[in-house]
Order: structure tokens, then C-alpha cells, then sequence
């Protein structure tokens, strides 16, 4: 979307709130969207964690951040086809 946007290829960043600034589109996120980045931590960078991923996150929480992502990405790709005006 920055790329898109500007032109300008975007900085290596792993921070859903510095992404969504970048991208422009934080605004219109859940508000939830920042718990994405303890999945992505805990699952990238297993070693990082006390447990393992599968240890730590339960079905109900995988649900509930497979929902936020879901609707994030719906977002976004709205964004990119131009459905919505910012």
C-alpha cells in the first residue's frame, strides 16, 4: 500500500501500528489490531517466548486474532482496489 501510495519502498518493520501508519490505513483497523503483534512474535520467534506458540495460545485466542487479521486484511484490500475513499 506505501509502495502504492508513494512510490517509496517501506522500511523493514515487524510493528502492525507502524505498518498501518506507513500504509495509511490505521484509522480504519479494528482497534485490536495491535494483539496481532504478540502472535507474531511469539510464532515467528519461537525461542523469544517462555513456551511454544502452540503452548501459549489457545483456540479461542487463535479465533479471536484470525478474526482482527481477517478483517484487517479486508480493509486493506479494499484499499488497494480503491473500493473505498480515504
Amino acid at each position: 500500500m506505501m509502495l502504492k501510495n508513494t512510490q517509496a519502498v517501506p522500511p523493514r518493520v515487524h510493528s502492525i501500528e507502524r505498518l498501518a501508519e506507513l500504509a495509511t490505513v490505521r484509522k480504519d483497523l479494528p482497534t485490536d489490531v495491535l494483539v496481532l503483534d504478540d502472535f507474531y512474535v511469539s510464532t515467528r520467534y519461537p525461542d523469544a517466548s517462555v513456551g511454544l506458540p502452540f503452548e501459549m495460545i489457545g483456540r479461542e485466542e487463535a479465533e479471536m486474532a484470525l478474526g482482527i487479521a481477517t478483517t484487517s486484511l479486508d480493509v486493506v484490500r479494499r484499499r488497494l482496489l480503491g473500493d473505498e475513499q480515504r
